[in-house]
């Protein structure tokens, strides 16, 4: 009979355990399935080398990359990125516009400015942890995205900077065929 069924409630008194208490707390040495996150690279960004902790260049082993990857991040960027870095990255999404037109000022960092390229220079793990806990105005991501969508939408800010700071040497020599690359600013 499920309706009267013996049980205690959350720090409830009970006789049966010597300290009286219902509540047995954490077993240790035990963890929460789906709690280990074990790998430092691909859940925080940092490898471990000889010279000591540091954010990785490279992306975790576990994510190839390819198309549907950056395709992905593509995606996660416009929906949680882009109203205030903006479509392209450059730091002029809606939100700063908005806050611009009724005259106030908010600032979202240019992700591929090579003038100022505080982004383009970050190392991967950084850029991810700052997706993941925010940084300065910017609120962490963490609740919101997973780990490996964090990812895509790093690799998806590199193709974006790749894009943006593109020379003609970047593109093969039997594709630059009726290109035209801007002239230089005078």
């Amino acid at each position: 009979d499920m309706d009267f069924q013996p049980k205690y409630k959350s720090d409830q008194a009970m006789d049966l355990f010597g300290d009286g208490r219902e509540n047995r707390g954490e077993i240790a040495g035990t963890i929460a399935r789906g709690s280990l996150e074990a790998d430092d690279t691909f859940y925080r960004g940092i490898e471990h080398t000889a010279e000591g902790d540091r954010w990785t260049t490279k992306f975790p082993a576990q994510l190839p990359i390819s198309d549907q990857l950056m395709k992905r991040g593509k995606n996660r960027f416009e929906i949680y990125c882009s109203p205030c870095h903006g479509y392209d990255g450059r730091g002029a999404g809606a939100i700063p516009q908005r806050v611009s037109a009724g005259g106030g000022v908010w600032l979202a960092r240019n992700l591929v400015d090579a003038s100022n390229p505080v982004a383009i220079n970050m190392p991967n793990g950084q850029l991810f942890n700052t997706i993941s806990n925010g940084y300065n105005t910017m609120m962490g991501y963490a609740a919101q995205i997973p780990h490996a969508d964090r990812w895509a939408i790093v690799l998806y800010v590199r193709a974006l900077q790749r894009s943006q700071n593109a020379a003609l040497d970047d593109v093969p020599a039997d594709h630059r065929s009726g290109m035209q690359m801007p002239e230089a600013p005078q």
